[in-house]
C-alpha cells in the first residue's frame, strides 16, 4: 500500500505534485508495481481512458493533481490511518462518521478543502 504524506503548510502544490509523482514513478520502476485500489475495486472501468481523460483535461494543475491522489487513492483517511498507528479512530473530525475517502469529499463537505 502507498501512502504521501499531506502536503505540508509551507510546500507548493507544484512541490507536492512533484512527491506524489515521485511516489508513482518509484512503484512503476520496481518493475512489478502492485494493483491499485481502484482497479481491483473497479475492474470493468476502462482506466486508459480515465487517465487519458484527466491528463487531457483543461483543469488547473491543482485539481488535476487532487484527483490524481483521489483516483489512486493515496489520500490518508481516518478509514485507514488505524492499520499503521497513525489515530486511534477511524471517525471524522467533523460530523464523527466513518472517515472514508467517499465520505472526505461528499459526505461532510471537506472534499472542496482538498483542492486548495
Amino acid at each position: 500500500m502507498v501512502y504521501v504524506d499531506p502536503p505540508a503548510l509551507t510546500e507548493t502544490p507544484q512541490t507536492f505534485k512533484g512527491h506524489i509523482y515521485d511516489t508513482l514513478f518509484r512503484l512503476a520502476a520496481a518493475g512489478n508495481p502492485p494493483v491499485m485500489r481502484i482497479v481491483q475495486n473497479r475492474p470493468v472501468v476502462h482506466w486508459d481512458l480515465v487517465w487519458r481523460n484527466l491528463q487531457d483535461s483543461c483543469a488547473p494543475e491543482e485539481v488535476r493533481s487532487a484527483w490524481y491522489a483521489v483516483i489512486y487513492d493515496i489520500l490518508p483517511t481516518r478509514e485507514r490511518l488505524p492499520a499503521f498507528n497513525l489515530t486511534d479512530t477511524n471517525s471524522c473530525g467533523w460530523c464523527g462518521e466513518t472517515n472514508t475517502l467517499q465520505h472526505r469529499l461528499t459526505g461532510c463537505g471537506e472534499g472542496l478543502g482538498i483542492c486548495n
